[in-house]
């Protein structure tokens, strides 16, 4: 073996995935070093998410006076314009090969550009701006670190650890939407009172600078893997998706594609709404403070149960379950939301299994993508942002209207019952132990 064959070998070692055992000590560092990258990536983006999904909402219903149906047309309008930017940019990170990798430049410039926005966003009450800022330009940018962050856990964990790492970030995911939930549940106003302007600022400015912190963190802290396939023309990448003998060859992806479109539409059929619900129930902070441990223990556990059977039951096993048990939390705040006790008790029953319902398609996602187009894949499935997203958002801002805020989450619980044929016809990605031994 010639020297630069084996320096060449050397080369690609150092850049193996995570689940290798390595002796040497500068490698191990290396994987802590991507680990603590991944689960930063997991707190900036859900984060970003929370503040996306609730605050901007929130500022143009309460400082904007925006209706919920007009609201709903913007989250719509950011469905539609963000899968085209995802898969865009999917593609274009597929094929980018620079020193800093093919995903880290994608998500420093989506980050900063994101936060940029955000301060361009609590700006201005004109509905026009806020159209064009939360439903074109924020679903470009935003949708630059969502896909790369996707990719790169492909990128790095095998399919035999991705349960366990998914509950590891999923820790981090919390730790986002507890750092936007948290304080907001302390600054909740009293009585009928809803949040100031200051307020609004306080979070989605606060939001775009640790977006920025994020960013630069990661920067530092991952060096991808070296992708050893040559780039290849990223439009000519994307003409492929149309292309309908390849995507034939993917008939499990697909099928899992048509499933994840139901699971989109209940999850923006209740999101958007979650801040405006907390503004206009009559729960004092004491109240709040009571159930909210019960709650984050509810979920913890879940997420710690639910993210291990993952890995050991099964994907789709997990999946079915949570469809099954997630409903019956959604009709509970629905029929009996009024009484406090019981709006607490569905939260606490539907939670948990919503996220254990994502850590299982997640891990089950990841399994169907193409290693060398992950990005490009990962694109097909956010275009179900725009096929579910837009018409389960306008359908619920319009029962928000008309029935109340409480009618989207019958809704949500409806449309995971709906879900569970299409994902029965998901075959299990998992290998049983026997055949892992094997």
């Amino acid at each position: 073996m010639t020297t630069e064959k084996k320096n060449k070998k050397k080369v690609n070692n150092n850049f193996d995935s995570l689940d290798k055992n390595s002796k040497k000590k500068n490698k191990l560092k290396i994987r802590k070093a991507w680990l603590l990258a991944l689960c930063l990536l997991a707190f900036g983006t859900t984060l970003y998410s929370e503040i996306e999904g609730k605050w901007f909402p929130s500022f143009a219903h309460v400082i904007a006076d925006l209706s919920l149906f007009s609201i709903s047309i913007m989250v719509a309008l950011a469905g539609i314009f963000g899968t085209i930017f995802y898969l865009a940019w999917g593609a274009i990170s597929d094929n980018l090969r620079t020193k800093l990798g093919r995903r880290i430049p994608i998500i420093l410039i989506g980050m900063i550009s994101t936060a940029g926005l955000m301060i361009f966003y609590i700006s201005t009450t004109n509905f026009l701006l806020l159209l064009v800022i939360g439903g074109l330009l924020l679903a470009g940018t935003s949708n630059m670190f969502h896909v790369s962050n996707k990719s790169l856990i492909g990128d790095l964990i095998p399919k035999e650890k991705r349960g366990r790492v998914n509950s590891i970030l999923f820790i981090f995911t919390n730790l986002g939407s507890m750092t936007v939930w948290i304080p907001a549940i302390i600054l909740l106003p009293e009585g009928t009172e809803t949040y100031s302007r200051g307020i609004h600022s306080f979070f989605i400015g606060g939001g775009a600078l640790l977006l920025i912190i994020v960013a630069i963190l990661v920067t530092l802290l991952m060096k991808e893997p070296k992708v050893n396939t040559p780039p290849s023309n990223w439009l000519h990448d994307l003409k492929k998706l149309l292309n309908r003998r390849e995507m034939m060859q993917h008939k499990d992806f697909l099928r899992l594609f048509v499933a994840m479109l139901f699971l989109i539409m209940s999850q923006y059929a209740f999101t958007p709404f979650l801040l405006i619900l907390l503004q206009e129930i009559s729960l004092s902070l004491i109240e709040i403070l009571i159930f909210l441990p019960i709650i984050g223990s509810a979920i913890g556990l879940g997420i710690f149960l639910l993210g291990k059977f993952v890995d050991t039951i099964g994907r789709r096993k997990v999946a079915l379950i949570c469809l099954i048990i997630s409903p019956i939390g959604c009709f509970i705040i629905t029929f009996f939301g009024f009484n406090y006790q019981f709006l607490l008790i569905g939260f606490g029953i539907m939670m948990p299994f919503n996220i254990g319902l994502w850590l299982a398609t997640d891990a089950w996602t990841l399994d169907l993508l193409p290693e060398e187009s992950r990005g490009r894949f990962l694109g097909i499935i956010n275009i179900g942002n725009a096929i579910a997203r837009a018409p389960s958002v306008l359908i619920a801002g319009y029962l928000a209207d008309t029935f109340g805020i409480l009618a989207v989450f019958f809704l949500t619980g409806l449309i995971l019952i709906f879900s569970i044929p299409f994902f029965l016809r998901v075959p299990e990605t998992l290998k049983s132990r026997d055949d892992r031994s094997d």
